[in-house]
């Protein structure tokens, strides 16, 4: 085979299988294939090809695309170790390839992978951190196209139809260009994680078929793009979260979880009297306990007040002679006016109670020799 300038190689959908040693496959691809140095392209996805993944295509170094998936493969983390040394592979598409394995844990070499696709693998274990955060260019993780254009694919993550087990991983919540997220049909237990809220474009959320128990995080409200929403079939419980985007997604969404009440279930939450009162408690708690933190502040306010006040004058009157000369002048004249009008006001208050005093003297006198002359004209 002499393909030295070979760019692309499509052989998906012939459903390949049996002897195939007239086209000098071994196992999965021929030998001679990686001469093909210039090689970006390969997709060998919808055959029946068994095997592993050889570390020998590590020599196509110009490889940025290649897709694996429907075949019969073995070994995904095997696979997943030697393709991470891939440094130009961009696209990934292993879905539906590999049964019942795991992933490996950690990830050294994938930095300019943008497309990864997992999902029906039914993939064992837990999802690995490195998903979430050493990845920094990839923005989605489900393709069935021959090639890829970053700009054409909306940005996934489906890892559904696998065997995948633990906790949903908090580090989901960092992947925010996200516009859908498809976890279902698989053995997840746990909480769901409230960094889902953190995917502020998530316009579908599929978490059905798993084991995840707890609430629904009343936070997920705020995912305002929200379309598409299923957790059925899970141990959640307790009121579904309250908001007209929540309300309007059909009953069976959350079917298969009997402790789950509230619209758009037919099951009505019932507020236990002992619990409520224990909220109210805890709100008078927390009141409380937002006075106290209040209070000191207002003490530091007034001390503050004070002291900027105290200095603020004091400080300008030492700090300035012209100032403190203006201000004790001013306070002279003040203090004289004060002492003018007190003494006038004395003065006059002297005089009236002289003159109130003459008058009261006089009228006992007046009275005395007036009261026969009209003792008389009344007769």
């Amino acid at each position: 085979m002499n393909c030295t300038s070979l760019a692309e190689l499509h052989l998906g959908r012939n459903n390949l299988e049996g002897d195939i040693t007239k086209l000098n496959f071994s196992k999965l691809l021929p030998t001679s294939l990686y001469s093909c140095r210039s090689l970006k392209a390969i997709r060998l996805s919808s055959n029946n090809l068994e095997g592993q993944v050889q570390s020998d295509i590590l020599s196509l170094n110009s490889l940025s695309f290649l897709s694996l998936s429907y075949n019969r493969l073995e070994n995904v983390t095997g696979a997943m170790k030697i393709l991470m040394h891939c440094k130009s592979l961009r696209a990934l598409i292993l879905s539906d390839s590999f049964n019942g394995e795991g992933m490996p844990s950690d990830n050294n070499m994938l930095k300019s992978l943008e497309i990864l696709a997992l999902g029906g693998n039914k993939i064992t274990g837990t999802i690995p951190s490195w998903l979430g955060t050493d990845l920094p260019r990839l923005f989605h993780r489900l393709v069935n196209e021959p090639y890829f254009r970053s700009s054409n694919f909306p940005p996934f993550l489906d890892l559904s139809f696998n065997n995948i087990t633990g906790n949903i991983p908090t580090e989901i919540g960092q992947l925010q260009v996200l516009q859908g997220l498809y976890l279902n049909d698989n053995n997840f237990s746990g909480i769901i994680p409230e960094q889902i809220s953190n995917l502020k474009n998530l316009e579908g959320l599929d978490l059905s078929k798993n084991r995840l128990s707890g609430k629904i995080p009343s936070s997920l409200v705020s995912l305002n793009f929200l379309k598409n929403f299923d957790v059925s079939y899970n141990n959640l419980e307790g009121p579904i979260p309250t908001s007209t985007q929540f309300q309007s997604f059909e009953a069976s969404a959350f079917d298969g979880n009997p402790k789950l009440c509230g619209a758009p279930l037919p099951n009505k939450c019932h507020i236990d009297v002992h619990d409520k009162n224990k909220r109210d408690d805890d709100e008078d708690n927390q009141n409380d306990e937002d006075d106290r933190h209040q209070l000191p502040w207002f003490y530091v306010s007034v001390v503050l007040g004070f002291i900027f006040g105290f200095w603020g004058v004091c400080g300008s009157l030492i700090a300035k002679k012209t100032w403190r000369y203006a201000y004790f002048q001013f306070i002279d004249n003040v203090q004289d006016r004060l002492f003018v009008m007190l003494a006038d006001y004395i003065a006059l208050l002297i005089k009236s109670i002289h003159s109130q005093t003459r008058a009261s003297e006089f009228d006992p006198l007046v009275s005395s020799r007036l009261l026969p002359v009209w003792n008389n004209l009344d007769r």
